[in-house]
């Protein structure tokens, strides 16, 4: 399958957002895509692409551990941070854990510099929020 190019965001629909981003709502929620050094061409891993996460808008890679924090984000519930296990060699990701954001349209994530914990914004709510990181991310 050849991704829509002009699917810019990886947003399972666009109805329960803060804000009205342009494109077309993508199929998968996350798809990672390999990259070819030699030619410098990219291509979507599909058949490890994640599905089912309600509008996975922000994405932050652990800067020290082979995981990414994923935010769902939308106006109509709480969203979720995901933890994903990633495989370096593969690109594969794996669910690592999670928990609700306890607010709406969850929205930007960092580590702190210690890497102790994951800061993150609710920005319907205007609310911030932070969870504990353990020695694995």
């Amino acid at each position: 399958m050849t991704p829509d190019p002009s699917c810019t965001l990886l947003l399972a629909g666009f109805n329960n957002l803060a804000h009205a981003p342009r494109g077309t709502p993508c199929e998968k929620s996350i798809v990672t895509v390999a990259l070819d050094e030699n030619t410098g061409e990219m291509k979507a891993n599909e058949a490890d692409a994640i599905d089912g996460l309600n509008n996975a808008a922000f994405i932050r890679h652990h800067p020290s551990q082979d995981i990414i924090y994923v935010a769902t984000e939308c106006i109509d519930g709480h969203g979720d941070v995901l933890a994903f296990k990633t495989d370096r060699s593969t690109g594969k990701l794996a669910p690592y854990g999670g928990q609700s954001a306890q607010g709406a349209s969850t929205c930007f994530l960092t580590v702190t510099a210690n890497q102790q914990h994951l800061l993150f914004v609710n920005y319907w709510d205007s609310t911030l929020g932070v969870m504990p990181l353990d020695e694995n991310g």
